[in-house]
């Protein structure tokens, strides 16, 4: 992890930091503290989520979509179109695109005061 400067950063210098701890244990004790599953009957806003096909968290989204009483969307993204990857980061123009149509969408459906 150290010779990778990605993790090196994210996580031992930025994530120690950011969570008060000062080795890895910590970090990944800290980390079990942030989920939703108590929480997820409290969101009541339109939810985007978006599942690339070979990403490491995709499995969770279904279950997660479907925990949710709010209008949810989820987007599937594929390696085909160059986004199937973890946060479809080989295509973030498609994901962009297709996030930003949503939001428009969205936006546009909502009642205004």
């Amino acid at each position: 992890m150290r010779a990778d400067p990605g993790p090196a950063w994210g996580v031992l210098r930025r994530g120690f930091w950011a969570n008060g701890v000062t080795d890895l244990r910590g970090f990944l004790t800290q980390t079990l503290r942030f989920t939703l599953r108590d929480r997820v009957a409290g969101i009541h806003c339109p939810v985007l989520l978006t599942r690339a096909e070979n990403g490491p968290l995709a499995a969770g989204v279904a279950d997660f979509a479907a925990a949710l009483s709010a209008p949810t969307t989820v987007l599937e993204f594929a390696a085909a179109e160059g986004a199937g990857e973890h946060c479809e980061m080989r295509n973030r123009s498609l994901l962009n695109r297709r996030v930003l149509d949503w939001l428009d969408d969205t936006l546009a459906s909502q009642d205004r005061p």
